[in-house]
């Protein structure tokens, strides 16, 4: 039985929110494309790939995915959205709590995109990024956001009733009724526990909005079980590490820059404009170097190199691109991290792989698991701005299956 349906704009978002569940030891897989999850997963979190589409195509996208789901008897819907707010964020919850109360039940929606564990909080209804408020931060000037972030204004604008809920009424432990969409406060673990268990015990049908962050709290809220059968079980693979780097994040850069002075690691860089326009003697000098370096079994970091300007609008070329490249590789690789969503999709369906049966986790809001390739590859995916300097390098140590 399919019990809850996480719906994240993109496959990192998928992952790292599918992974609470799987921590609590419910089978969990975060599904892509047209293919049907296994039959054993008991959460399924799907990634419609819609956070660089316009509004109306991502909430049409949204709906058909909530649609699906309830279809096939889900018991609870998490919206999974970017917790920087990235993405169309109002348009896909609203089009999910219309998806939900079609057949006339009462819904309402219960948003918090706090992740305390990475610096992530919500005061007054705005997101704060290690104490500063997202608007004032690189996350959001490089992800081309403008204006305030502010969750209740973009439900607002979504045509739904919404109200924020402060901190002091958040920890009383009861959440108001009346409004279609609450958005509440959270500074810190028990925040978030609060929300979990205040919105369980409504009577109206709760459409969950949020980053990995609430969603590590649902699985006790909800009660869900803990099952040993169907769980996927991870063992290293014997070959070489690879970790891809495409995040404009400084985060992620500096992550690189850290693994690439590891012994064993070796670092290239490529253009990807230039992979776009076509094959370049500097870009195929690295391919090249790359491919050397896997066969001879050393591990390996592709980072993409930064122009002085950026075009958003080429970065779904880019990660199909940069994809491509790494099927002739695959019988060399005992494992991979991919930083951005974008990317490891990409990489997976250049594989022909359908989705990742999630694991375990690295560190909080990055997620160990398998691809679904005919040979299961352990896999890592990343948001470009998650962790500490020191991330990927555990990456690596936890796909080599050794403590960092």
């Amino acid at each position: 039985m399919l019990e809850v349906a996480v719906i994240a704009d993109d496959l990192t978002g998928a992952a790292d929110t599918g992974i609470a569940f799987a921590l609590a030891g419910v089978p969990t897989f975060v599904a892509f494309g047209e293919r049907n999850p296994p039959a054993g997963s008991r959460v399924v979190a799907f990634d419609t790939d819609s956070r660089a589409l316009a509004a109306d195509a991502a909430a049409a996208r949204a709906s058909a995915a909530a649609t699906r789901a309830c279809e096939r008897g889900v018991r609870t819907i998490y919206k999974k959205i970017d917790s920087t707010l990235r993405g169309n964020v109002g348009a896909e919850a609203a089009a999910i709590l219309r998806a939900v109360t079609a057949r006339g039940e009462p819904g309402v929606v219960i948003a918090c995109p706090a992740f305390p564990a990475m610096g992530r909080t919500t005061r007054e209804g705005r997101v704060f990024v290690s104490g500063t408020a997202l608007e004032e931060t690189d996350v959001w000037r490089k992800s081309g956001m403008t204006g305030p972030a502010d969750l209740a204004s973009m439900l607002e604008k979504s045509g739904l009733r919404t109200a924020v809920v402060d901190l002091r009424t958040v920890r009383e432990g009861a959440l108001p009724e009346g409004p279609q969409a609450l958005v509440c406060d959270a500074e810190d673990e028990s925040d978030l526990r609060h929300i979990a268990e205040a919105g369980a015990k409504l009577r109206a049908r709760v459409v969950w909005v949020g980053s990995g962050g609430l969603a590590r709290h649902l699985p006790a809220a909800l009660g869900l079980r803990a099952e040993e059968s169907g769980k996927a079980r991870f063992e290293p693979r014997s070959g070489s590490i690879l970790t891809l780097v495409g995040s404009r994040s400084e985060v992620s850069r500096e992550q690189a820059r850290q693994l690439c002075q590891e012994p064993g690691v070796d670092c290239f860089e490529i253009d990807p404009e230039a992979l776009l326009a076509g094959p370049s003697s500097e870009n195929s000098r690295a391919i090249a170097s790359l491919h050397k370096a896997l066969a001879a079994g050393r591990d390996a970091v592709l980072l993409t190199t930064l122009g002085d300007k950026v075009d958003l609008s080429h970065a779904p070329a880019i990660a199909a691109a940069l994809g491509r490249l790494v099927p002739p590789l695959f019988e060399t690789l005992g494992g991979l991290t991919a930083t951005g969503g974008d990317i490891a999709r990409a990489v997976l369906s250049s594989l022909g792989a359908s989705g990742i049966h999630l694991v375990g986790e690295v560190e909080p809001g990055v997620p160990l698991g398998l691809a679904d390739t005919p040979k299961p590859l352990p896999l890592v995916t990343k948001a470009g701005a998650f962790g500490n300097s020191s991330t990927l390098k555990r990456c690596r140590a936890a796909l080599e299956g050794r403590s960092s």
